[in-house]
């Protein structure tokens, strides 16, 4: 590899999700490399990136930092502009919020990597003022339009700077090109494709569906939730997250707790057995960005029944490695999961599905686009 000493920029770290995999996966590649932050958590650092040199901006001392991770966002363009990368050769920012402003010296190569444009900038089922909080009511009745035309301006500019762009999916490729009006090479993210645990037999699933993934109001939790009280299917909610405990009141109001079970958070090796075992996974989502679980999902030889929309309409092959509903609703999805009861899936060629979007594949791609950068 050429570059010999770079940098890789990424959002606070402090739970872990693909964007966190990917970079870990994307700093294994150099034989050195340094990993900027906005802040970090200890305890994450030391579960994950023990063997990684962290550094993190003037927010690191911040206290109650972790309970005040989204009130923090306005200091986010500051605190990044002030951490120094003129050491290094190389800047790569995986970004979807503020990391791309950092101050990136001329003189070296620098690639955006685009997890997404920021969504809650410029996309409205994401936006600040959708999460319920006292402190996103009062930025929505008092600081959204200073602060969010300030910050889109700061956003739009800070993309300038960057000679290479990649997007982790087509579906980002355009909200690039309609945000910031730059094309962009799609590099996919890497999934662990072979830790998965492959289940070859069918008739070993079990009689139950599943939800694995963040517990919050953008995921369509509660539509699977609804969903599945009125068709009565079975469902399991591996995840947590801040509309977790709303869901629960929703499943006992539904008097579904027969049908409908909460795991909490699980581990990889629980997540791992739960793809081995479900019927197939539920992914509800209307706009994710890639969407690595569907995925995994795959790898484990279980069909997928998503919406149809996101990323997820580049990774999962309708009718091969699973369905789509396409009009966001319960009724639609109901309808899907009876038609899919009906069909039959090669857990064969879910899993050659799914191997499309390996980790050696991600390495491979993203090492040649490194060799073609001057």
């Amino acid at each position: 590899m050429k570059f010999k000493d770079p940098a890789i920029v990424v959002h606070q770290l402090q739970k872990w999700g693909g964007a966190e995999y990917e970079l870990k996966v994307l700093a294994s590649i150099f034989n050195k490399c340094t990993i900027y932050t906005a802040w970090y958590d200890d305890e994450f650092r030391e579960q994950y990136f023990e063997n990684f040199v962290l550094r993190s901006s003037i927010l690191q001392k911040f206290p109650y930092k972790e309970k005040l991770d989204r009130e923090l966002i306005p200091l986010h363009p500051l605190a990044y502009s002030t951490l120094d990368l003129s050491k290094h050769d190389l800047v790569i920012v995986l970004s979807d919020g503020f990391e791309k402003t950092v101050r990136i010296p001329e003189r070296i190569p620098s690639i955006l990597i685009a997890l997404t444009p920021p969504r809650f900038l410029w996309m409205e089922t994401r936006s600040i003022n959708s999460l319920p909080s006292f402190s996103y009511k009062v930025y929505d009745n008092f600081l959204k339009n200073p602060l969010q035309s300030l910050w889109r301006k700061w956003d739009l500019n800070s993309v300038k700077q960057y000679r290479y762009l990649i997007s982790i999916s087509d579906e980002v490729r355009k909200r690039v090109a309609k945000v910031y009006n730059r094309s962009s090479d799609v590099v996919y993210p890497p999934v662990e494709i072979n830790k998965m645990k492959f289940n070859r037999n069918t008739q070993s699933r079990e009689d139950w569906y599943l939800y694995f993934g963040r517990v919050e109001s953008y995921k369509g939790v509660e539509l699977a939730i609804r969903a599945v009280a009125e068709g009565h299917f079975r469902l399991k909610i591996a995840g947590s997250g801040s509309d977790l405990e709303r869901l629960r009141s929703l499943v006992d109001e539904l008097g579904v707790r027969h049908l409908v079970g909460f795991l909490g958070f699980v581990s990889e090796k629980q997540k791992r057995e739960l793809l081995y075992k479900c019927k197939a996974l539920i992914f509800p989502v209307k706009d994710e960005d890639f969407g690595i679980i569907p995925i995994e999902a795959n790898a484990s030889g279980a069909p997928v029944i998503a919406y149809a929309g996101g990323g997820v309409l580049e990774t999962i092959k309708e009718g091969v490695s699973g369905v789509f509903f396409r009009e966001y609703s319960p009724r639609a999805l109901i309808d899907t999961i009876k038609d899919f009861e009906k069909m039959s899936f090669d857990p064969n060629l879910c899993r050659s599905q799914a191997v499309q979007f390996s980790r050696d594949r991600f390495e491979n791609k993203l090492k040649a686009y490194l060799r073609g950068i001057s």
